[in-house]
This record gives structure tokens, sequence and C-alpha cells, in this order.
């Protein structure tokens, strides 16, 4: 697993969050979707690191996509 923590998904040093995840806390990344960023992307990252992610538009309204 120490690959994928590698490869990071947000600015944030994963060695910032890592003991919220140890601890069983939820570690939540939002992303811009127009960043180039995407579901594909996003996702299989965030779940080899503990992390929940929501790609949001940039008007900040109520739809989003989750994983």
């Amino acid at each position: 697993m120490a690959a994928s923590r590698s490869q990071k998904i947000v600015s944030t040093p994963y060695s910032k969050t890592e003991p919220f995840v140890q601890s069983g806390k939820a570690v939540l990344v939002a992303e811009y979707a127009d960043t180039g960023m995407t579901r594909g992307k996003s996702c299989p990252k965030a779940e080899g690191l503990g992390f929940d992610v929501i790609l949001k538009k940039r008007n900040l309204g109520p739809r989003h996509h989750a994983c």
C-alpha cells in the first residue's frame, strides 16, 4: 500500500492525515471537477488512502459525485 500513498490526490501530505485514518476518523477530500480530476482518477486513489471524495462544480450547488 505504500505505493498508493505516495500518489497524491490532495496537496496535503499523507503524513498529516494518516493519524485520522488510523484512528478510524473520516477524511473528506473535495475536488473541483474542472481541474481534470475525474471519478476514475480520484476514487481509486482515495480508496487506497482511506479517504472519501466528492467532486463538485465551482458553483458549489447541491449536485456532486461521491466515492
